[in-house]
């Protein structure tokens, strides 16, 4: 269901909403309501209304381009703890001011979805910096099911030493076999790169990985793939350096 770009705000999304309530049948769910003027409160009204959806298995949610922020995040995500069947998750909350706290929320309560084997979670200029990013990397470690892993998280306030500190927590996700990490428009140097690449030498299921990165300074895209080859299964590796 596409319904992005309109202005149906908090009241519309609740009423939205509560139409799920009526097919708690439903295996499958994408729903876009990006750019809709919802906030905290609408957040909450959807939450409500997917409760009663305990049987998806593939959720894919766009709610970029609002203002939600860390307690819409949190509340909007509650209902799927209770998720059993749910195997593939996306979620978009890019531009809402969820900062870390939200998206590790969010993470937190995923791990509660013993089957989510697929997640996909864009999180774009949603003000993450170093010091919080670690609350979200300890959260992601809990997902023990997880084997492909999508973050997008460019436009934050991330160095050196966030990014860092994420590559050391993905090393701990002992079934990844594949990884989408996006953090251009951010504060990382060749250190921070280096450091992250060298704690996904760890991971020791990874065969695919995909990183996009904004260079702070020039280095050649071969210094990067010599690291790379340290990952003992990698098989497939793109590096964009924009």
């Amino acid at each position: 269901m596409c319904l992005r770009w309109n202005k149906i705000g908090d009241i519309g999304i609740t009423g939205l909403g509560s139409a799920f309530s009526n097919h708690s049948n439903l295996i499958l769910l994408e729903l876009q309501v990006n750019n809709n003027n919802i906030n905290t409160e609408g957040a909450l009204g959807l939450s409500r209304s997917l409760e009663k959806c305990k049987n998806l298995s593939y959720f894919n949610l766009n709610i970029s381009d609002n203002n939600i922020q860390q307690e819409g995040a949190s509340n909007l995500i509650s209902p799927l703890s209770n998720y059993s069947l749910l195997n593939r998750f996306q979620i978009d909350l890019g531009w809402n001011n969820i900062q870390a706290k939200g998206a590790s929320d969010i993470v937190k309560t995923l791990s509660c979805c013993l089957n989510l084997q697929q997640l996909t979670l864009w999180a774009m200029s949603n003000n993450i910096s170093d010091s919080s990013i670690k609350s979200l990397g300890q959260a992601l470690v809990k997902l023990q099911g997880i084997s492909s892993l999508s973050l997008s998280l460019q436009w934050n306030n991330i160095c050196d030493y966030g990014i860092a500190e994420l590559g050391l927590v993905l090393s701990q996700c002992s079934c990844l076999r594949t990884l989408q990490l996006a953090v251009n428009n951010c504060s990382i140097a060749e250190k921070g790169i280096l450091d992250l690449i060298n704690n996904l030498v760890q991971c020791n299921k990874l065969s695919i990985l995909k990183l996009e990165i904004q260079q702070q300074e020039f280095v050649q895209e071969q210094k990067y793939i010599n690291k790379c080859k340290k990952i003992k299964r990698l098989v497939e590796l793109n590096i964009q350096l924009n």
